[in-house]
């Protein structure tokens, strides 16, 4: 990876030579196997251990992932690559001012430090200290392999400060520079077209978003996606003849936010968040890790989602008191409710509900075309599964019709648990629809929920320039000036 520390990986044995190469081909688990070899035969590998933290911090294991970089920094203190991948750690797991503690620390320590400048760059913007925030992007040179980073983030900068004209000449500056197939370049590329958005410039604005999501390379498979939903409900089905078993879980601790991505999940988040009992935790991918790893923790040869119909009250017990561990290395004892909001959570609402028979659900819905239009105006890991569709109108609806009717089937299954909420509703009676939030939580109402935009606080998602500001309607039909070039979008939506 391009961002990586020199200093902190060596070619010192094979197995760390390779460690490395499986981690820039983003190869984690390999990486982290390898890592765990090479601390086998050495245990004060600074480097190997170095490396298994940021293998840890990519596979969302992020407390896990601080313990081992600690471990490193604690060998070499003051190590400025570590201290940015510790503090990378620290603004996952909640604590911003720490994380841009540690950059500084870096940078102190080595002033002409990229990543650490590119990191805290990134940060200050999104806590809107945009000046501080110039300071350190323009730090990096153009000689610099995080050059284009820099200038992304600078175009965004600009996005977010309402300065459009800017903002398209900065990342214009990187479709000049980087080939077609680069990332960057189509991250690039949708920036501008959010930017012409913004001055009205429909038709080209249009244009920079097929350009970004130009990628014949992304395959996504409609029949294994169909396959899984129908799975999920077949497994979750009414007519089997004896109920799935529950954990003995009492907790009301755990809260999910259901939707898909940009139907309106940050706004809820950040809505429910700030009541003073409640904890937001993000896009943190606990859930995720954990349905990934279930084959293996539960010993079954099946994969998700059929090993689910291998779980019993025991194993689901001790699902729910290893999760409800990690929330409260994260909670501190301090909140009566903790808010994920991973845009996964979707796949695993059954899951979780026999494993907290008492956690609560918040489902958001939105008009399909203006998520539509939305998913395809936003950049998305399209080489993960779940996203692979992004890049097109016509998967898209697919996608869309899917995921509704797993999600109608969930609330049809756990009506009790689940709360349904309009996104459109939101923005028109906001205290209204936060009342009816809040008391689905069965917490009493708090002022500040209405009052979220004013907390400073880093919303790590695509939506976080949106919830530093009041609750607004333009966002309502936004599709509608589009509509033109939606065609295929309408058309998948009518399907099936």
């Amino acid at each position: 990876m391009k961002d990586m520390s020199r200093k902190a990986f060596t070619t010192s044995t094979p197995n760390l030579r390779l460690a490395a190469e499986a981690f820039q081909k983003g190869d984690f688990l390999q990486a982290l196997k390898l890592c765990d070899e090479c601390l086998s035969v050495q245990s004060k590998d600074v480097n190997a251990r170095h490396l298994k933290g940021r293998c840890l911090t990519m596979g969302g294991l992020f407390e896990m992932a601080k313990k081992e970089l600690q471990a490193a920094l604690n060998l070499v203190p003051n190590n400025p690559g570590i201290l940015v991948s510790l503090a990378k750690v620290d603004v996952e797991l909640g604590d911003t001012e720490l994380g841009i503690a540690k950059l500084s620390a870096a940078l102190h320590q080595k002033p002409d430090h990229e990543e650490a400048a590119l990191t805290r760059g990134y940060l200050l913007e999104r806590l809107g200290r945009i000046e501080k925030a110039k300071e350190d992007l323009q730090k990096i040179p153009d000689t610099s392999p995080l050059y284009e980073s820099a200038l992304r983030g600078m175009s965004l900068l600009h996005l977010n400060a309402r300065e459009y004209s800017l903002a398209i000449d900065w990342s214009q500056k990187i479709l000049d520079r980087v080939p077609e197939e680069n990332k960057l370049y189509h991250e690039a590329a949708m920036i501008q077209g959010r930017a012409l958005d913004k001055l009205g410039e429909v038709d080209k604005a249009m244009i920079s978003w097929i350009k970004a999501n130009r990628d014949e390379t992304v395959q996504f498979d409609r029949q294994e996606f169909a396959h899984r939903i129908h799975k999920l409900i077949d497994i979750y089905s009414s007519s089997r003849p004896s109920p799935l078993p529950q954990s003995t879980s009492k907790s009301c601790l755990p809260v999910f936010i259901i939707g898909m991505p940009r139907s309106g999940t940050t706004l809820v988040e950040q809505i429910v968040g700030s009541h003073r009992k409640t904890l937001n935790v993000g896009e943190i991918r606990h859930i995720e890790v954990l349905a990934s790893s279930l084959p293996k923790k539960i010993q079954s040869q099946e994969k998700m989602p059929d090993c689910l119909l291998e779980l019993d009250a025991n194993k689901l017990s001790a699902l729910a008191a290893d999760h409800l561990g990690d929330l409260a290395r994260i909670n501190k004892g301090n909140f009566s409710r903790v808010i994920n909001k991973s845009l996964e959570n979707y796949w695993h609402v059954g899951l979780l509900h026999q494993m907290y028979p008492k956690a609560k659900f918040i489902f958001i819905h939105r008009d399909p075309m203006d998520i539509g239009l939305s998913v395809f105006s936003n950049s998305f890991n399209t080489r993960k599964f779940p996203y692979a569709y992004t890049n097109k109108l016509r998967d898209i609806g697919f996608v869309y019709r899917h995921i509704k009717k797993l999600m109608d089937h969930w609330v049809k299954t756990f009506s009790d648990s689940i709360l349904e909420v309009e996104y459109e509703q939101i923005l028109k009676t906001p205290e209204a629809t936060a009342r009816q939030l809040i008391s689905h939580l069965d917490l009493e109402w708090d002022e500040n929920c209405l009052e979220f935009h004013k907390k400073k606080n880093l919303v790590l998602t695509l939506s976080y320039a949106q919830v530093n500001q009041p609750i607004y309607t333009s966002s309502m039909g936004r599709w509608k000036p589009y509509e033109r070039h939606l065609a295929e979008l309408q058309e998948s939506l009518k399907e099936g």
